[in-house]
């Protein structure tokens, strides 16, 4: 039965539209690339690897990783763009901001709180399961160490957390969030636990739950606990865009896990 289940996870997976360069789409009537994939083809891939010890596995997600980052990685920074689109023709799928594509990159301009958390969370994925003798190894742990290097510099000293989007520290309109912070800390974490970032990165990923604790979570010592200061889910856009939302939720299922995992990874770092 697990086989079977796994064959047809697979075939979808093979299935699915993809760009020039073999990036899966995020969509499937246009190629586009978005941040928010990379994180769950890595679900189902590094799952796939331990389901069987298959290393192919591993080494397809690592290819994904790059194929996204040819177009989406800035070389500056680190960071990653929103998202990518094969053409330059408007898309209009009533959520991003239309003609985000228009421009000569096809893509927007404007690096994302929680797609640079999948990122992050996916390189440090990717990095505990990829041989270090591979040749993609160096490369994706590189761009990781940059990206984090990056974030590092843009964390909130007072609160710990980080804002929707990273690197407007003095925009009044960017809000502290949750969920990014949950996911940047948990890769800082894990990444200083497999020792591929300098111990410091530690305090980075203690101050993001110190944060969460302190001023994410309600409802403390109740039976009504919620996570709160997430961002609502949110397409593609630019700056304004992004600010002229305004949508913070709480409760989210995904933000609540990227906690978790965080929590299990501080716990780690203390053992």
């Amino acid at each position: 039965e697990t086989a079977k289940a796994l064959e047809r996870v697979l075939w979808q997976y093979r299935s699915i539209v993809r760009s020039a360069n073999g990036a899966c789409s995020h969509r499937a009537g246009t190629v586009e690339l978005w941040d928010d994939t990379v994180y769950m083809i890595g679900l189902t891939l590094i799952g796939s690897y331990h389901a069987t010890g298959d290393v192919t596995y591993v080494e397809e997600f690592a290819d994904q990783i790059l194929a996204h980052a040819e177009h989406l990685c800035d070389p500056a920074t680190g960071l990653w763009y929103h998202g990518w689109a094969e053409t330059s023709f408007p898309a209009e799928d009533a959520c991003s901001e239309y003609g985000w594509n228009t421009n000569r990159n096809h893509r927007n301009n404007e690096f994302w709180g929680r797609g640079n958390g999948w990122i992050a969370m996916s390189l440090a994925d990717v990095l505990e399961v990829l041989p270090q003798s591979d040749e993609r190894y160096a490369q994706i742990k590189d761009m990781f160490v940059q990206m984090m290097s990056t974030l590092a510099r843009l964390q909130d000293s007072k609160t710990g957390l980080w804002r929707q989007l990273p690197l407007h520290v003095k925009d009044k309109d960017n809000f502290l969030e949750s969920s990014c912070t949950a996911m940047f800390g948990y890769a800082a974490a894990k990444g200083t636990r497999l020792g591929i970032l300098p111990s410091g990165f530690s305090i980075s990923a203690r101050n993001a739950y110190e944060g969460i604790v302190k001023h994410c979570l309600v409802g403390l010592d109740t039976d009504k606990l919620a996570l709160s200061r997430i961002c609502a889910g949110t397409c593609i856009g630019e700056k304004d865009y992004y600010y002229a939302r305004s949508q913070v939720s709480s409760g989210e299922t995904y933000a609540i896990g990227a906690v978790l995992m965080l929590a299990n990874e501080i716990n780690n770092l203390k053992q």
